[in-house]
Parts: structure tokens; sequence; C-alpha cells
């Protein structure tokens, strides 16, 4: 298989034609999502490789920091949820309409 073969993406519908335009954007959209699926996966294994080399330290410390960003968005998302179910309970006149 040739390695430049996984990121080039070529269009197999026409994309200006006037026969159902919107349908063959619409799969051209879901092969995009999946090439850039795949090319996470690809991403990632190559980071995992790059853990057996010298790069070891680097990637170990992007994978912290990786972490520690995710741990910190859930922790904020249970905070303001918490909150918003607080003020709902408390004043939940706000929460009906006025009209």
């Amino acid at each position: 298989m040739n390695p430049i073969s996984l990121f080039t993406f070529t269009f197999p519908y026409p994309l200006n034609s006037n026969e159902d335009s919107r349908v063959s954007v619409a799969v051209v959209g879901m092969k995009m999502k999946k090439l850039i699926e795949k090319t996470r996966i690809v991403a990632m294994k190559a980071i995992d490789l790059a853990c057996w080399t010298a790069l070891a330290p680097v990637v170990r410390r992007w994978r912290v920091a990786r972490i520690n960003t995710a741990s910190e968005e859930v922790r904020m998302q249970r905070k303001a949820k918490l909150l918003c179910q607080r003020l709902a309970s408390q004043y939940a006149e706000l929460t009906a309409p006025a009209w």
C-alpha cells in the first residue's frame, strides 16, 4: 500500500452536476468524516510508536497535558451543571415564560 494513498482523497461523485447535488455533497461529507477519523487513528498510532523512541518524554508530557485538559473540562461541566440545577430549583419562576 502506498503511504501517500492514506492521505489522498478523491471525490467519487461530480460536485457540479445538477442531478442530486445535495445527496452527493452529503455522501462526500460522510466520506470526509471517515477520512478524518482514519487520519486521527493513523496519527495516534504514530504517537504510540513514538513512545518507544527518544521522543518518549515529549509524548508523555503531551499525553499528561491532554488528560489534564480533558479532566478540567469535565470538572467545569459538572460544576456548571450543579450550579444550573441549583439556580433552577431556587428560582423556578425564571424558567417559566413571562407571557
